[in-house]
């Protein structure tokens, strides 16, 4: 029987964690390393288990793998880079499952449950969210499904589990998304344009002067905000400041537009930074009818990591 194979396109995504002094990211590496010990040694009570906005998320796998040794001040540092499969369950819902032996118009039931099972709310339709951690860089990938956890509800997550207020996730640029500012003999514009659904209430009270903007539509109670920047050569440090603060999943803000106009060779050239993210667009093998499984997720979160890691150890120090 000759074999059958299938390709399920997928993408990852790539993302920077940043914060501010009380964050103490620099916290988060040996709590990952923790967490795996506890995995490897079967300590379950220490897993992270929250209940957000009624639903159970909680990290329900580990593994690692090695990069290489890393030449540091006090030695060769091996290098591990860690992947955690997150998973939620929403006791609100009803779990629902097909019968593909039945018609078309019937396939579709729901699982039944005892009354006491239902009403103890411990039941509820179960999605995975995989994630690569590289802690010495502070390096996350992720890719996306269907029912996962979306940007803003992986950061809360994060923060709530590991203990780190403040916490961003900056989106990082690919090689054209970096090398635009500087390629540019003169930076004409840029063109912002953010959107917060709960007001940017949470920037109200942030004393950070890149929030100025969004204390300030807190205040008129607005929802979002743009603003065109222009000029005859703008002032690219400052520019790459203010992107650096902006270019991030927040929980109640997203960036909607990110557009930099400016010179080059003479030509005058518009730059979408949005469309610049970097990113890795592969495939998952799937052989035989075999179904999809949390190890598929890991093997092309790991591809994709060293296939983007000359490029992110160019823009990232390494921090042992």
């Amino acid at each position: 029987m000759d074999e059958v194979v299938e390709y399920k396109k997928k993408k990852v995504y790539f993302f920077h964690l940043s914060g501010g002094k009380q964050t103490h990211l620099e916290s988060l590496k040996p709590k990952i390393i923790e967490l795996y010990d506890d995995f490897y040694n079967r300590r379950y009570d220490n897993v992270p288990d929250l209940t957000i906005n009624g639903e159970r998320i909680f990290v329900s796998a580990m593994t690692r793998f090695e990069t290489a040794a890393v030449q540091t001040e006090n030695g060769p540092v091996m290098e591990f880079v860690y992947q955690l499969n997150i998973q939620r369950v929403d006791p609100s819902r009803d779990v629902e499952y097909g019968v593909l032996t039945q018609e078309v118009d019937e396939r579709r039931h729901k699982l039944e449950l005892a009354d006491n099972e239902a009403s103890e709310g411990n039941y509820g339709p179960l999605v995975n969210t995989e994630v690569l951690y590289d802690p010495y860089r502070k390096v996350l990938c992720r890719t996306r499904c269907t029912g996962d956890l979306s940007n803003a509800l992986l950061l809360r997550f994060i923060k709530l589990a590991f203990n780190l207020r403040g916490a961003k996730m900056e989106v990082i640029l690919n090689q054209r998304g970096v090398d635009a500012i500087d390629d540019f003999s003169a930076l004409k514009t840029l063109r912002i344009a953010v959107a917060s659904p709960n007001n940017f209430l949470d920037f109200a009270d942030d004393g950070r002067s890149e929030y100025a903007d969004m204390r300030f539509a807190s205040s008129m109670r607005g929802n979002k905000y743009a603003y065109v920047l222009s000029g005859t050569n703008l002032e690219k440090h400052t520019l790459k400041r203010k992107l650096n603060s902006l270019m991030s999943e927040g929980e109640n803000f997203s960036l909607e537009t990110a557009v930099i106009e400016g010179e080059n060779d003479g030509i005058f050239e518009p730059i979408d930074l949005l469309k610049n993210k970097l990113t890795y667009s592969g495939q998952i093998i799937i052989k035989n009818g075999e179904k999809i499984t949390i190890k598929h997720y890991f093997r092309m979160l790991e591809y994709s990591f060293r296939d983007k890691l000359d490029f992110l150890k160019a823009q990232f120090e390494f921090v042992d």
